[in-house]
């Protein structure tokens, strides 16, 4: 459990950084919008709102990587305090079932993200470094 919960942070604080680093480069290049022929920027617009729920989203996988520990915590003080009663012991080995479904959960998400954000700047590429449709026909290979 403990090394998923550190490949599951260090893969969300890689997302994190990824997003806000394509997120600012991103907004470099989109271009002023003037009348006509604006839809490269639309589509900038659009991948642009996408990282910015990717990182939201990364921030709530976070979060939910420090509730574990919390919770476990809050258990394994009120087991320490009342040691005759069994249910601690239970409530912890749930909560870390549940906790390690998440963990799963989250890692299949970020895989989901990666694969979307990738997916969508592939097929855009043209647009992105180009939204005007001017000039040359740079392509991602």
């Amino acid at each position: 459990m403990k090394q998923l919960i550190a490949l599951s942070i260090k893969e969300h604080e890689d997302l994190h950084i990824i997003v806000q680093d394509l997120r600012i480069w991103l907004e470099l290049e989109v271009p002023i919008i003037e009348d006509g022929n604006h839809f490269g920027a639309d589509v900038q617009a659009q991948l642009a709102k996408e990282l910015v729920e990717n990182y939201k989203r990364s921030n709530g996988f976070q979060t939910g990587c420090r509730g574990h520990h919390a919770d476990r915590l809050k258990y394994a003080a009120d087991w320490a305090k009342y040691p005759n009663l069994i249910d601690f012991q239970a409530a912890i080995q749930i909560s870390d079932r549940s906790d390690h479904v998440l963990l799963r959960s989250y890692l299949r998400s970020l895989l989901m993200a990666y694969g979307g954000m990738l997916n969508k700047f592939q097929r855009n590429w043209a647009k992105v470094i180009n939204p005007k449709g001017t000039g040359s026909t740079d392509t991602m290979y």
